[in-house]
């Protein structure tokens, strides 16, 4: 057809607002054509009647978004170099209860490395941190990197001899203890259902 779009048509600018990433100006914009963007995240968009397309993307750095257009049995790509900047967000460390000590938050980045528990909390050991004051959410470990869009709450996970809690059964010396409590039970209602049989 006299109006297929050629290779030298393709064309693309984008629009960066703070991790948020959108393509515009898109040229060939024909509809019937399908139009593949790979963000260069892992990321993939397709349409074949957008004019602009928008993607967030989870850190900043440097991205290499392709544009690729795919018509009857012809296709050829349009490559873009995106650079961006993120958003800063922070990260809070809070100790617990009995903890003490204090941290300074991390802030004015958009990435961080966690760091190592400046907490204490008598003689219980620090086994990371969770998203979570139940301890329920997300595990980090001190050195994992983090990208906080906002302000990112880690709370200081502990064991030990005074915790009491459900941590302590995950000790090896426990873990020997509760099964050999199993056996010992096991072995009596054997014992008592020979005895009644």
């Amino acid at each position: 057809m006299d109006d297929d779009p050629e290779p030298n048509q393709a064309h693309a600018e984008y629009e960066v607002d703070g991790r948020s990433v959108t393509l515009t100006n898109i040229n060939p914009s024909n509809l019937g054509i399908m139009l593949i963007v790979n963000w260069g995240d892992g990321n993939i968009s397709t349409n074949s009647s957008a004019s602009t397309f928008t993607h967030e993307y989870s850190r900043s750095g440097t991205w290499n978004v392709t544009l690729t257009w795919r018509y009857d049995t012809t296709q050829f790509s349009f490559p873009l170099t995106v650079e961006v900047e993120g958003t800063a967000g922070r990260v809070v460390y809070h100790g617990g209860e009995g903890a003490e000590g204090t941290m300074d938050p991390q802030e004015g980045q958009s990435s961080y490395i966690v760091l190592d528990c400046g907490f204490t909390n008598g003689d219980k050991e620090f086994r990371g941190w969770s998203t979570s004051p139940d301890l329920l959410g997300t595990i980090y470990m001190p050195g994992d990197e983090v990208f906080p869009s906002g302000t990112l709450d880690l709370y200081a996970i502990w064991t030990g001899s005074d915790s009491g809690g459900m941590d302590d059964l995950t000790e090896p010396q426990n873990i020997l203890t509760i099964i050999a409590c199993v056996v010992i039970v096991a072995l009596i209602i054997i014992l008592v259902a020979r005895y009644l049989i």
